[in-house]
């Protein structure tokens, strides 16, 4: 997912696919939850915080992966943006289309299922139980 945004005083922006699956599966999560309007404006921040392209203006907060508090992320985000004079309903309208494609980028279930499949020789589950 390579993609150009719009916002506002920052002007065209280049977002590109976190290097993380870890940092995109907790943005899916958390965009589950956001049903409140304040949440969803935090977690949108988090999303251009996470997709933030290196091609950009430096000082971006870094998403702290051990952490992985999204909506915390995002508040830091959100200030970050607006402190810049970026509107919450520009991050929102800007980010929101863009999140199904990120959630492509998590492998299937089929696709974890053929790599263990690759990876486990017959009869080693790495499990302790003796009667495997």
């Amino acid at each position: 997912m390579d993609l150009q945004v719009e916002l506002d005083k920052f002007g065209t922006v280049k977002l590109a696919t976190p290097r993380s699956l870890t940092a995109i599966y907790d943005l899916s999560v958390a965009v589950g939850r956001g049903k409140d309007p304040k949440m969803l404006a935090r977690i949108c921040a988090a999303f251009v915080g996470m997709c933030w392209s290196e091609e950009n203006e430096k000082g971006f907060p870094v998403y702290d992966l051990a952490r992985g508090d999204v909506i915390a992320y995002g508040t830091e985000c959100l200030e970050f943006l607006l402190k810049r004079g970026c509107s919450p309903e520009t991050i929102m309208r800007e980010t929101s289309p863009h999140f199904v494609p990120l959630y492509d980028e998590l492998p299937s279930m089929k696709e974890v299922k053929a790599k263990e499949a690759f990876f486990r020789e017959e009869g080693d589950d790495r499990s302790t139980d003796s009667e495997d």
